[in-house]
């Protein structure tokens, strides 16, 4: 199916313009297309720029764990140039999260970050955008088992046996987030044009957040079984990551057929807030110094008071349902056991392993602890506590998913949007992701400034969430906030050292 993006399409197929050039740090799919469209630029041109950056600056960043092989990738390219685009997307170059499935043809592989499914041959493809004509660069790196085998300081985010550490462009002593860390870094540092990432809580808009960048964890939705390593069917999403708001959602829209709908919303918040009421969510909470760090907190608030002053209606609510989620109880309850059996269902699809379930997976860890345990780290507490769940067939479980629900949503985010009259909540993206997540609801990340915390220089940025597939709503809300602030935080590049260590292979 052809775009629905109003792009002037090309019937023939064009010879680039050799004098044409853009700025990989800076450009973006909105940029990008119409010159494809008018033969400024070819697929093979857009993809050679990148592998230059790649070879350049990956060897330090370490944001991508496998490259496609480069004879692959040059056919494809060389495809795409002899046709007029498809899409948007025709020719742009993504990297894609180790936890999300591509065609092994392309050959890559799709391991979590672990060499426990080194070799393992996936059955189905994430379907989304390869037919649109996207060049998939390759697998980005991440927080191994996406950030889902042991607690919060028993491993480093961004970190994994088969990738190493992945650093930050901003600042080599940021911790990155994750744990689509190196979906973030490879975007913000030019290393592609946009990347998908996959979120339970926090893992697509905690790292675009550190790396500038705008991102949508959408409504949780079935995924394609087999498509991607999971953790949980009631919180996993797979979103966008880019440097700009019209990217986001003309990339979402071709991946949830809803194309149309969420560009229209893009143009109506072109023209400004007007009409726009959104929910400061439990200031106690969210926008407190003791939760985040106070310059983060006064950099959202400053950039709150102009949104105002530019026409949008900003009130305080006050969620109950945030207090009671905040404990994770039921959180817990719900993904170790999705987790045992999500997980084990996914490596039965996979050929050419021997690893079939979770308890495979922990043996195979205490065996090869050396490779898969991080320096100076250690532990899979996380992976022990979901094989010992008792599964989702129990009553402690549906209590918990019902509970969870009830608090994030009849008194959370749906609470705040009813009573208030609100069509949004806010909240610092350092510390939003879990209650949409709990709920299953959308939210994005809008980049706000950098701030210097205990001598780190750190990218933030605010996050709006709204309820369930009411997508539309943020990317009105995402173009109104880009609108207003177009100066997008960037990295310096020229710090960085360059082809310093060696990068994943091409």
């Amino acid at each position: 199916m052809r775009s629905l993006l109003l792009l002037p399409l090309l019937g023939s197929m064009v010879v680039a313009d050799s004098s044409a050039s853009f700025n990989p740090l800076t450009a973006t799919v909105q940029e990008l297309s119409p010159l494809i469209a008018r033969g400024k630029i070819t697929p093979s041109s857009v993809l050679d720029t990148y592998l230059h950056e790649i070879s350049t600056y990956d060897g330090y960043l370490k944001s991508i764990i496998e490259k496609a092989p480069l004879q692959s990738v040059r056919k494809i390219a060389a495809e795409l140039d002899k046709q007029p685009p498809k899409s948007a997307v025709h020719g742009m170059v993504m990297v894609v999260k180790d936890s999300l499935v591509t065609d092994p043809g392309l050959g890559m592989q799709t391991t979590a970050g672990s060499f426990a499914l080194a070799g393992s041959i996936p059955t189905v493809e994430h379907p989304a955008l390869r037919k649109a004509g996207v060049i998939v660069i390759g697998k980005s790196n991440l927080s191994v088992w996406s950030y889902f085998r042991a607690s919060f300081g028993d491993q480093p985010s961004g970190w994994s046996p088969r990738g190493g550490q992945t650093k930050s462009a901003f600042d080599p002593a940021l911790d990155p987030s994750g744990s689509s860390t190196g979906s973030a870094v490879a975007v913000s540092a030019g290393l592609a044009t946009f990347s998908l990432g996959e979120e339970t809580d926090g893992s697509i808009i905690s790292p675009a957040n550190r790396a500038a960048l705008y991102a949508i964890k959408p409504t949780v939705r079935k995924l394609v079984p087999g498509s991607a390593v999971p953790i949980s069917h009631n919180m996993d999403s797979v979103g966008v990551m880019a440097k700009g708001a019209w990217d986001v959602a003309a990339v979402q829209g071709i991946m949830d057929g809803r194309e149309a709908e969420y560009m229209a919303a893009i143009a109506q918040g072109q023209k400004g807030w007007k009409g726009i009421k959104i929910g400061l969510a439990n200031r106690g909470f969210y926008f407190n110094s003791t939760t985040v760090e106070k310059d983060i907190v006064d950099g959202c608030l400053e950039k709150i008071e102009k949104i105002k002053s530019l026409g949008a209606e900003v009130v305080e609510v006050e969620m109950p349902g945030v207090a009671m989620v905040d404990g994770w109880t039921d959180q817990w309850v719900i993904t170790h056991a999705d987790f045992k059996e999500d997980v084990g269902a996914y490596l039965r699809t996979l050929k050419n392993t021997t690893i079939r379930s979770l308890g495979d997976l922990i043996t195979y860890n205490n065996v090869h602890a050396v490779t898969e345990m991080p320096p100076g780290h250690c532990c899979q507490d996380i992976f022990l506590a979901s094989n010992a769940s008792a599964g989702s067939n129990t009553d402690e479980y549906r209590t918990a998913l019902n509970r969870a629900h009830y608090q994030s949503r009849d008194l959370g985010i749906d609470y705040a949007l009813k009573k208030y009259g609100v069509d949004a909540i806010m909240m610092p993206s350092e510390v939003a992701s879990t209650l949409p997540a709990i709920a299953g609801y959308p939210i994005i990340t809008a980049p706000v400034a950098v701030a210097e915390i205990k001598n780190v220089t750190q990218p933030f940025g605010l996050s709006f969430s709204t309820t369930a597939h009411k997508e539309d709503t943020l990317f009105r809300i995402m173009a109104a906030w880009e609108m207003s602030f177009p100066d997008r935080p960037k990295p310096d590049m020229k710090k960085l050292p360059k082809k310093q260590e060696k990068s994943a292979k091409l």
